[in-house]
């Protein structure tokens, strides 16, 4: 890909809350209703961030030697939007709302939290083009 002057860029890992999953498969059901009140507590999940950092350290080991073996290579890393630095707790939602579909996966939401800091970092490596 780099001789056809194809740029990779790599999403780095995103929380996983691997206590969710037990009363529910998603979150479609955690949005606060009339006929559904009280929301399940399985709703809203955190994890340690000193923990998530330990779970990951190889992968972004990896990913980070990956970025710099290759010029066309670019490793976004998620966890630096949706994880605020000054909290000791990683939860899956910012400003009162869920971000993640279930386990580890985003749901639109938090596809819009990562939309703009994304379109920014291609912007700085210069991979947009007019």
């Amino acid at each position: 890909m780099e001789s056809k002057g194809v740029n990779i860029i790599l999403l780095g890992p995103f929380p996983f809350f691997k206590n969710f999953g037990i009363e529910l498969n998603n979150t479609l059901n955690c949005e606060k209703t009339w006929f559904r009140n009280p929301i399940s507590s399985e709703c809203f999940q955190s994890i340690n961030k000193k923990d998530l950092e330990i779970s990951i350290i190889k992968l972004m080991n990896y990913s980070n030697r990956w970025e710099k073996s290759f010029s066309n290579a670019y490793l976004f890393k998620p966890l630096n939007y949706l994880c605020p630095k000054d909290k000791d707790f990683c939860k899956n939602q910012l400003n009162g709302e869920i971000y993640m579909f279930d386990r580890d996966h985003l749901n639109f939401y938090g596809g819009k939290i990562l939309s703009l800091p994304l379109l920014n970092y291609m912007q700085t490596k210069s991979l947009l083009t007019n």
